[in-house]
């Protein structure tokens, strides 16, 4: 693990921890005096009391968190949202180990499950999860398996089929020689998000159903 202090515009400091693989990608990448944008961190409120000249907040950055040097700290430009399409992973056309936004509707959801898990200490301990099928327009057959993980998964499962959902940073991962998209702790999910995109999908979702129903 690493710690870095960073101070934004405000004048304020923020400490950033680093775990695991994250570490040797910044290694020897950070400089005190330098810009950077960050992305894709977990924000949680800080422990222990309030510490003079620091907000009350911390970063936790992962593996597919996202870190960049600028060269002015006016070259920071807010990243647009881009939607994948399912297609794209379907015919294997990303990356593995990609962090990608996608937005489909939910065709299937599987009961929950539970896995035992080898922790670093070398104790066991169950994990749930439940996986979800996810569609859209550009699929012209199959589903994307998407896998959730404890309290997300119980979050997910209670989501019928049918419901729209809006995923920020999923991760690609190959399955049986499939590309499939995993949530992370860094993984925004969002159900019915209130967007034209995500209207257009539920209204081609149900018109598929119907066309399905009078085949």
């Amino acid at each position: 693990m690493m710690t870095f202090d960073f101070q934004d515009g405000s004048g304020q400091k923020i400490k950033c921890v680093v775990f695991n693989d994250a570490i040797e990608m910044l290694d020897q990448k950070v400089f005190v005096g330098k810009n950077y944008a960050i992305s894709k961190a977990t924000v949680q409120n800080r422990f222990g009391r309030p510490v003079p000249g620091y907000h009350n907040c911390e970063l936790l950055f992962y593996k597919h968190s996202q870190f960049e040097l600028l060269e002015d700290e006016d070259d920071f430009v807010f990243p647009c949202e881009r939607y994948r399409r399912l297609s794209e992973l379907d015919s294997g056309d990303i990356e593995i180990d990609s962090s990608i936004n996608v937005l489909g509707v939910v065709s299937s959801v599987w009961t929950m499950q539970n896995m035992e898990i080898n922790n670093s200490d070398g104790t066991k301990r169950d994990a749930a999860y439940l996986e979800v099928q996810l569609v859209d327009s550009s699929l012209k057959q199959g589903q994307v398996p998407v896998t959730f993980w404890g309290r997300t998964a119980a979050d997910v499962h209670r989501h019928p089929a049918g419901h729209a959902m809006e995923l920020k940073g999923a991760v690609v991962v190959s399955r049986e020689g499939r590309l499939c998209l995993k949530a992370t702790a860094l993984t925004d999910v969002e159900f019915d998000p209130q967007t034209d995109a995500a209207e257009n999908l539920i209204q081609w979702f149900n018109g598929s159903k119907k066309r399905r129903m009078c085949e």
